[in-house]
């Protein structure tokens, strides 16, 4: 199973659902969790891990299985994205070989873009079982979600067949920006706004992406 994950606003909380629902399969499933992020991500402060390990290593040839860390006391393994910059050195061939390394090691591989998307992602995009677009339901959010989901289909670049949304901070049940989206996208689920979030490991998150992680494997 190979999910990616995206939003193409900052803040909405993809790095903490990433996290969170690597932590919900790996409890039953081998799961390694992507971070194509080079603004530069969360994952190695929030890990503890170590940089000098970085996703750029395939781009120097690298064996990819060099480039896995596994966190202190968690199931699920990690490859660390990298730095402003280092992306331009990743060749689309280069980021194919990893994913497709990957999809064969192990059960669930969940790939977390970073907002500013990357064209190099499309054939992961494509390839994914689905694209969870995470939202907020406002106009900031909801804006740069139809002119990112505008931008995948003006260009051929995607049918968004595997797209869905799945909705973060939620704090009244029927969306109101994410109605006026040109592309009515499915929304999987709706995690609720959860006061003192406690990060990813917090146990009242942990409840929801169990349920998420349940309609994934079975292909909602």
């Amino acid at each position: 199973m190979f999910f990616s994950i995206f939003s193409p606003k900052g803040g909405v909380g993809k790095t903490t659902l990433s996290l969170a629902l690597a932590e919900a399969f790996s409890y039953n499933y081998k799961t390694c969790v992507v971070e194509f992020d080079f603004s530069p991500g969360d994952f190695a402060v929030i890990l503890n891990l170590d940089t000098s390990k970085s996703i750029t290593g395939i781009s120097a040839g690298k064996p990819v299985e060099n480039l896995i860390q596994t966190p202190k006391n968690k199931k699920f393994d990690v490859i660390l994205g990298g730095y402003p910059g280092e992306y331009e050195k990743i060749t689309p061939d280069d980021f194919n070989r990893m994913i497709n390394v990957l999809k064969n090691l192990y059960d669930v591989l969940i790939l977390d873009i970073q907002p500013n998307f990357m064209e190099i992602c499309i054939d992961a995009v494509n390839t994914s079982d689905k694209v969870l677009l995470v939202v907020e339901d406002n106009l900031a959010v909801s804006a740069r979600i139809n002119g990112f989901l505008e931008w995948l289909t003006v260009n051929n670049l995607s049918d968004l067949s595997n797209f869905v949304f799945l909705r973060n901070k939620m704090l009244n049940k029927t969306p109101v920006y994410l109605d006026k989206i040109k592309y009515k996208l499915p929304i999987i689920y709706s995690v609720p706004f959860i006061k003192r979030l406690n990060g990813y490991q917090d146990k009242r998150l942990f409840y929801h992406t169990r349920k998420i992680m349940r309609l994934l494997v079975s292909g909602v």
